[in-house]
């Protein structure tokens, strides 16, 4: 995605290719918001919650990523510095391990999509405390945002893009973007 070649970076000191010098930018095609989920036997209903039993718990809770410098793991990241809480990452590879290990109680919680997390909220295998979004999600109504449970302002969002190769010309560049523009209008 558009928002790992960005982010990468941050991530890694030595990259094959300049994430603003090698590229040119299309178009924007999603923001994709996520869900902070927790195993369903922590004692915990909402981030309020869940940020004062971390706090009390430091350096004891472990939050899952789909894998190490992955849009997950920084989120969480950011939130444990944003909440001044002490957590530990455990990275894997791909999001449905760390699914897997968030519903057998493995790891604590998790910063997930709403698509593949809300599935496992509606059976009762996991527990949503807080969206990243600004306003609540159709997809997950009945979940508050972070920002409604305490942290005023906050939202945060992955994104998709397309990108072409530094140097397309223009012309081209402008006529993908059309196209994508139009594509992205259409109902289906």
């Amino acid at each position: 995605t558009v928002g790992t070649v960005a982010s990468n970076a941050a991530v890694h000191e030595k990259l094959p290719y300049d994430s603003i010098k090698d590229y040119a930018h299309v178009s924007l095609i999603c923001k994709t918001y996520m869900v902070l989920i927790i195993n369903p036997k922590l004692p915990i209903n909402n981030v309020k919650e869940f940020v004062e039993y971390a706090k009390a718990r430091p350096g004891k809770l472990t939050y899952g990523s789909y894998g190490m410098g992955s849009f997950a793991h920084l989120l969480a990241a950011s939130f444990s510095d944003t909440t001044a809480i002490e957590t530990v990452h455990v990275p894997y590879k791909g999001s449905a391990p760390a699914l897997t290990d968030v519903m057998s109680g493995q790891v604590d919680v998790m910063f997930d999509t709403t698509l593949s997390a809300m599935p496992f909220v509606k059976a009762g295998k996991l527990k949503a405390i807080g969206l990243t979004s600004a306003v609540r999600s159709p997809a997950a109504p009945d979940v508050p945002t972070i920002a409604e449970s305490g942290l005023t302002g906050y939202e945060v969002f992955a994104w998709n893009g397309v990108l072409v190769p530094a140097g397309t010309p223009k012309a081209i560049i402008q006529q993908l973007n059309d196209h994508i523009r139009k594509a992205m209008l259409l109902p289906q």
